[in-house]
């Protein structure tokens, strides 16, 4: 495991300091003295823990584990550590508050469902059983749709994935004959070994670009909202914003509602969203998925007075809330895979 200098510990450990201050100003109060800090190495990416062991001063610990229980945690790139070192140290206050908005939007996120599962679990309780059902469909709407807009840094991930014919077009495969010819730029693409000139890895590269946007244009023409997305592009010369806030806006703001996290089939339902925006198949959930499409459509009835409300049993909503709870864990997990795997 690829070891941190004395000076990485050091910008680790201001790093941790302006977290735990900027917390206090806050009045999120979630170490009691100073935080340690774990960190779990990879090639290009840190990942950071924040644990508290009511320690009097910060430690920076190196760990190969990541089953780590920290209260404060996140991701940063390896080459960030220099950028500290050039920087004035408002730079790192900077990330910090950023972090901070990130572990305040989560923290959101997960109370809010908690305080609906909890409202549904009282309804059960007290025999309202078809309320409780209508809880549980709102439920889980929120916490998916707030699992997929938060975590759209990770959005069409897949499609970065290399494209081998693109290699073989513009790349030489090395082998024992011509390995002894230097390439500025050799790239392992499984067990074979590309080298490209400069002019025809930029030529990959951007056909690769071509390819991922020939995707995601059409998965914006599916959901009609292409002419939407190309006009907010134009205000920016045809560049996205960082990771995808375009494409953010124009989903969360269109008149169109592309997307409909009450509608679980069907393009633009949560099924649809998730498989094509982070390739997570719940389909691997099938028996879950069948008894939310089962309740959803119950919900749809007890609206509209097509269903009596003494059809919904308590065995029914019970295997619903338990369902919810696991396509919701399954979702996080999933995302916080690609975390952990993408360096």
């Amino acid at each position: 495991m690829t070891g941190l200098s004395s000076r990485d510990k050091i910008v680790l450990s201001t790093l941790a300091r302006a977290i735990s201050r900027n917390l206090m100003r806050q009045n999120i109060k979630l170490f009691r003295v100073k935080p340690t800090v774990y960190v779990t190495v990879g090639n290009e990416r840190l990942h950071i823990s924040l644990a508290d062991e009511s320690k009097q001063r910060i430690e920076v610990r190196l760990t190969p584990e990541k089953g780590i229980h920290p209260v404060f945690g996140f991701f940063m790139n390896r080459f960030m550590l220099k950028d500290f070192l050039s920087e004035e140290n408002s730079y790192i206050d900077v990330f910090a508050d950023a972090k901070i908005k990130d572990y305040v939007e989560e923290t959101r996120e997960i109370n809010a469902y908690s305080r609906n599962l909890q409202r549904a679990n009282s309804l059960i309780e007290d025999g309202h059983y078809y309320a409780a059902q209508i809880m549980l469909v709102s439920a889980f709407e929120v916490a998916s749709k707030d699992v997929f807009f938060r975590n759209n840094s990770y959005w069409f991930i897949t499609l970065d994935s290399p494209h081998e014919e693109l290699y073989k077009k513009f790349g030489v495969e090395l082998n024992g004959t011509n390995r002894i010819k230097k390439y500025r730029t050799m790239v392992h693409l499984g067990d074979t070994v590309y080298g490209f000139d400069d002019s025809s890895y930029d030529k990959l590269r951007r056909w690769e670009s071509v390819l991922k946007s020939d995707e995601i244009l059409h998965i914006c023409r599916q959901l009609g909202i292409i002419d939407e997305y190309f006009q907010k592009l134009y205000g920016n010369s045809f560049q996205e914003i960082g990771y995808y806030e375009i494409l953010k806006y124009v989903l969360q703001n269109s008149k169109r509602k592309p997307l409909d996290f009450q509608m679980l089939d069907g393009t633009g339902g949560m099924k649809w969203s998730f498989k094509h925006f982070f390739n997570i198949d719940l389909d691997k959930l099938p028996i879950e998925m069948k008894v939310l499409k089962e309740c959803f459509q119950k919900r749809h009835q007890i609206i509209h007075g097509e269903l009596d409300d003494t059809t919904i049993t308590k065995d029914s909503v019970s295997e619903f809330h338990a369902a919810v709870r696991k396509v919701i864990s399954y979702l996080r997990d999933e995302i916080m895979t690609w975390e952990w795997v993408v360096d």
